[in-house]
């Protein structure tokens, strides 16, 4: 038995809700459907993983006008009639498309069909792995090429201002000058200098896999104690937090909590900015 998110079976044949049925005994959480390309969009955001059983291009079809962003988007596996192949095909990482699909696969003795590179290449997935250990990407723009080093390299130099484990395939590093990603909740780092990877990026050879400025992750280290006048609106509380942040050069995504008196435990603006 598996846990797959409450995931939504989607079949069109009457072999489809056959294998349908049978999935039922693997995610016994899990609804099925007859599959309507005009309806899909009502319950798109209701499950955070679909399960296709039939052709991808349908598939494909139908989900594309649906996706917006993939920290967001559910996991979506595809399966043919005959349970031979669970293709993961979007949100393999943060969705657990991936792992979905192997369990598909083992379940129904057939064969997971995954794409994404860092699985296929055998490296950890950067966004996975930070996900799983409370670390927020600071940006999402910057994760594609620090991926492709990652996938080129093999390994990523990391400079860490929290205790972590790390794959082994990330190196620790004492620098934060000569790291790929650099974990602390420091807004920018004060150390950095012209000697950095990603500002060496035109002497060599103008590689377009590394990242054009810092890919930094972000602890949810912080914890902010408000106190404010009652009938404060949640802007104003906002602004002040990130005018306090900004002074003490500090990321407002590494909040990990908020705490103020008891007796301000009710009040509006707070809870709304919370």
């Amino acid at each position: 038995m598996a846990t797959g998110n409450n995931p939504a079976i989607l079949y069109i044949t009457d072999n489809g809700f056959a294998l349908a049925r049978r999935l039922n005994s693997l995610y016994p959480d899990a609804k099925a459907f007859k599959f309507k390309p005009d309806t899909l969009s009502k319950f798109w955001g209701k499950h955070k993983s679909f399960i296709f059983i039939m052709a991808s291009g349908i598939v494909v079809r139908t989900i594309a006008p649906l996706i917006k962003d993939k920290k967001t988007d559910p996991a979506v596996v595809v399966l043919d009639e005959k349970g031979r192949f669970a293709v993961s095909l979007l949100s393999g990482h943060l969705g657990g498309a991936n792992k979905i699909a192997k369990e598909i696969a083992g379940f129904l003795s057939g064969q997971a069909v995954i794409t994404t590179a860092s699985d296929t290449n055998n490296l950890p997935a950067i966004d996975l792995w930070a996900k799983e250990n409370d670390l927020i990407i600071d940006d999402w723009n910057l994760l594609p090429q620090t991926a492709t080093q990652f996938i080129n390299n093999g390994t990523l130099k990391v400079f860490s201002e929290v205790e972590i484990k790390l794959p082994d395939e990330f190196l620790r590093v004492a620098e934060p000058q000569v790291a790929d990603i650099l974990i602390t909740n420091k807004a920018c780092h004060p150390e950095l200098v012209s000697g950095s990877n990603w500002m060496l990026k035109q002497v060599q050879h103008d590689r377009n896999d590394i990242p054009d400025k810092p890919f930094y992750l972000r602890p949810k280290n912080l914890i902010i104690g408000i106190g404010c006048n009652s009938g404060t609106s949640a802007g104003e509380i906002e602004d002040a937090v990130k005018r306090a942040l900004a002074e003490k050069k500090l990321s407002f995504l590494s909040i990990h909590s908020i705490a103020t008196i008891d007796i301000k435990a009710d009040e509006k603006g707070l809870n709304e900015f919370v």
